[in-house]
C-alpha cells in the first residue's frame, strides 16, 4: 500500500505540520501576525544595537614591542649589549608567553607576547 502525497495519511485522516498551523493561524488573524512581526523587529533591532560585539575582533595576543636605537653598532654588538639584556628582563615578567627579537645595524626590536586577557597597559 503506497503513501499518498496529498498530505493525507493512509487511514484517510489529515496530517498537518507545525508550519501549516502557524500559517493558518496567521491567515486567520492578520492583525495579530503583524503585531508579532513588529514586536520581533523592534526587539531584534534593540538587541542588535546594544549587543557588545566587535565587528573586527582583535585576534592577536597582547604584544609589547621594545624598539631601541643604537647608532653605530654592528648587529652582533647590538645583540650582546642591548637585545639580550632586554630579552632576559622580559622573560621574567608576569604573563609573558613568548619573547622574540631582531637585531640589525644600529637597532634592536624585542617583541613580548603576553597571555590572552592580559591588560595591555599593565603589560607595558
Amino acid at each position: 500500500m503506497a503513501t499518498p502525497t496529498d498530505g493525507t495519511a493512509v487511514g484517510g485522516s489529515e496530517q498537518r505540520g507545525v508550519l501549516d498551523h502557524f500559517v493558518g493561524a496567521s491567515l486567520k488573524n492578520p492583525f495579530l501576525a503583524l503585531i508579532l512581526a513588529m514586536g520581533l523587529f523592534v526587539g531584534g533591532s534593540w538587541v542588535a544595537a546594544t549587543f557588545p560585539v566587535d565587528v573586527f575582533p582583535d585576534l592577536t595576543a597582547p604584544t609589547v614591542t621594545v624598539l631601541t636605537d643604537a647608532q653605530g653598532l654592528a648587529p652582533e654588538d647590538v645583540e650582546v649589549a642591548i637585545t639580550f639584556p632586554i630579552e632576559t628582563a622580559l622573560n621574567g615578567a608576569l604573563g609573558v608567553r613568548r619573547v622574540r627579537s631582531r637585531s640589525a645595524h644600529g637597532i634592536s626590536i624585542v617583541w613580548a607576547d603576553f597571555e590572552w586577557g592580559t591588560d595591555i597597559f599593565l603589560a607595558r
